[in-house]
């Protein structure tokens, strides 16, 4: 595959982009229904919702570094992302039909477990098309985000017209559709020829964390990254419901994250300053510590609404850099691996431990909490960044 002409690059980008943003729209609209075709559908109390959203993804935490390792050791990227979107198909299909509640957690949960892979596919394979290819990671990853606003207006259409059912239903088309698209691309990367023994999941788990490079950051863009994902997904639209903002305002927020992220993220990276690691995560820092104290001190619901357009500038930002810390610092055996425990810090273990550090706090100190918290974050995350800086030019163009 080194040897890929151009033309065929191009051809792989556009099939993947358009999959990519299929994949987008299809998984974002089960998202956004499920908890509600739970609820309605289904009629689970909230008890067993928060037992399938909470405990599930924690019980099923480990099994991530079994799928990390697995796609290091053979690097079949396409055939397990055919494999995760039958698993996807097959499992909504069947839990549609599925009123049982222990059937349903049990489907659940294998779901859960089977469909792991996922996002890691999609990170690496960019991953290689950009670093070996030189393709602008943004170019590809703002179809993703494109997708995510295509299923935030076709959700909310199709609810109001049918039920949560028939929105999972047509849902899965966009899955389906992807699944297909999958069938018109190569795989770009190779399996590892020599692998040593002591290349076990916890071995590889402990190298890469002893990446001084890789861990701090962890502890930088992981941290400011685990603060974004509580903000957006948890304390923000809580705050608004607090201000009595309505309904309208709360609707607008995902429309107003993505506007300059679609416009900046095929671009950013062709700036002078992307050059510099410490150069780009000191800007992003400004930005969040900036949106966070407005969001601390605030009372006006219309302010911190308005302050959200900053969101998508601060990810246009952030978002490219994973992919190239991950080829620059970590071994290539091991990126899977790496790009697991990344997306697991910044994604789900550092926001779950912020959400319920805030929520604790909150009950004294008001929503106020949120924002300074998130403030306080940022602000160590700089103190780091301060005390250790990444060698210089390891981010190229």
């Amino acid at each position: 595959m080194n040897t890929i002409t151009s033309k065929k690059v191009n051809r792989i980008v556009n099939i993947f982009a358009a999959n990519f943003m299929l994949n987008s729209i299809g998984n974002t609209i089960i998202s956004n229904t499920y908890v509600l075709f739970m609820a309605t559908t289904k009629g689970f109390t909230e008890k067993q919702i928060s037992l399938i959203f909470g405990i599930l993804p924690l019980i099923s935490v480990f099994t991530f570094f079994i799928w990390g390792n697995i796609i290091d050791k053979y690097k079949k990227l396409l055939l397990i992302s055919k494999f995760v979107n039958i698993v996807n198909i097959i499992s909504l299909f069947s839990l549609i039909w599925i009123s049982n509640f222990k059937i349903f957690f049990i489907i659940n949960f294998l779901r859960n477990i089977l469909m792991q892979p996922s996002g890691v596919i999609n990170d690496e394979y960019i991953l290689n098309l950009s670093n070996k290819y030189n393709v602008r990671f943004g170019k590809i990853r703002v179809f993703a985000t494109v997708g995510y606003g295509i299923a935030g207006v076709l959700c909310t259409i199709a609810l109001k017209f049918i039920s949560p059912s028939y929105t999972i239903i047509m849902a899965s088309i966009f899955v389906i559709l992807n699944l297909i698209g999958l069938f018109f691309l190569p795989e770009i990367t190779e399996p590892i020829k020599i692998i040593k023994k002591e290349d076990n999941i916890l071995y590889s788990i402990i190298s890469i964390v002893k990446i001084k490079d890789f861990r701090n950051f962890l502890l930088t863009h992981g941290v400011l990254t685990a603060t974004i994902t509580s903000a957006t997904g948890y304390a923000i639209p809580l705050i608004l419901i607090k201000l009595n903002a309505p309904n309208f305002y709360i609707g607008m927020l995902p429309i107003l994250m993505i506007v300059f992220e679609i416009l900046l993220l095929p671009f950013i990276e062709k700036c002078n300053f992307y050059k510099d690691i410490n150069k780009v995560l000191k800007i992003a820092i400004i930005l969040l510590l900036f949106r966070w104290l407005i969001i601390g001190v605030s009372n006006s619901y219309i302010i911190i609404v308005s302050i959200t357009l900053i969101h998508g500038l601060i990810n246009a930002i952030l978002l490219p850099l994973p992919n190239k810390v991950v080829w620059n610092y970590v071994p290539k055996e091991k990126h899977s691996t790496a790009i697991i425990i990344y997306n697991l810090c910044g994604y789900t273990i550092f926001p779950s431990i912020i959400n319920m550090l805030t929520t604790y706090m909150s009950d004294s100190f008001g929503i106020k909490v949120y924002g300074l918290t998130y403030f306080v974050l940022t602000l160590l995350s700089l103190l780091i960044l301060i005390k250790y800086k990444f060698k210089e030019n390891q981010i190229e163009k």
